[in-house]
């Protein structure tokens, strides 16, 4: 098998399917079983997002294909926006990557504990494949690479908020509905306390819109906690019955 620029990197799915990288940043995914290529295209826009300052590009330091067959890759660069470490998916449907792990939301209140949990196996988390992958980013994050706001107590609420539907996204493009229900529910803890009825009520249409019947119930257990949302859990539960 000759390919452009020489292999950088390659990995084989246990469906066969074999993922290589090569040096000019193109890659390729071939079906062993049917002998055919069967997906190629660049990682020029993951690279180019992690440049900053010098021009020297990220080294690849992971890529793989899950038990999906979705192409992960794992970049590295020292200063990079977002944490030294920084992850991405593929999404044949757009052809294009997604970021699903860095370090931006690293002054979140939840970004470090759940991190933690991970890396010392606390929890459920350690059997998720983007909990790994946030953990894995988690070591590449310092203080200037970090988003912040003005740092009162306000607005590290508003960046845990924006953590969470961060996440919400990430767990979305890589098919994880264990994510999806834990960091939307962490998400409706956070909008409940604000008393947010307007946004409790697009994450709930959300989840009767994917049929996602027990996140709505576990949904409605949350908000029952807050008294003053008595109105708007009635109303929502009718929905269910």
């Amino acid at each position: 098998m000759i390919l452009p620029g020489g292999v950088c990197a390659l990995a084989i799915s246990p469906q066969q399917q074999l993922f290589v990288v090569c040096a000019d940043a193109s890659f390729f995914v071939f079906d062993l079983e049917a002998m055919k290529l069967k997906l190629k295209g660049s990682i020029v826009g993951p690279l180019r997002s992690m440049i900053t300052g010098s021009k020297a590009p990220p080294t690849l330091v992971k890529a793989t294909l899950n038990d999906k067959n979705q192409i992960i890759i794992v970049l590295n660069k020292y200063g990079a926006v977002g944490g030294g470490l920084q992850a991405f998916i593929y999404d044949e449907n757009l052809e294009i990557f997604l970021r699903v792990a860095d370090g931006r939301f690293a002054h979140s209140n939840l970004f470090s504990a759940l991190a933690l949990r991970e890396r010392v196996g606390i929890g459920g988390e350690q059997n998720s494949e983007l909990a790994k992958l946030e953990s894995v980013v988690a070591r590449g994050v310092s203080s200037n690479t970090a988003l912040v706001i003005d740092g009162n107590g306000a607005d590290t609420d508003f960046l845990t908020q924006k953590h969470c539907e961060d996440r919400v996204c990430a767990a979305r493009a890589m098919q994880c509905e264990g994510d999806i229900c834990k960091w939307t529910l962490e998400l409706v803890k956070l909008l409940s306390g604000a008393g947010d009825e307007k946004g409790l009520r697009d994450v709930f249409s959300r989840a009767l819109d994917e049929e996602m019947t027990s996140l709505a119930k576990d949904f409605l257990l949350v908000i029952a906690k807050n008294r003053t949302l008595s109105g708007l859990t009635g109303e929502l539960a009718s929905y269910l019955t």
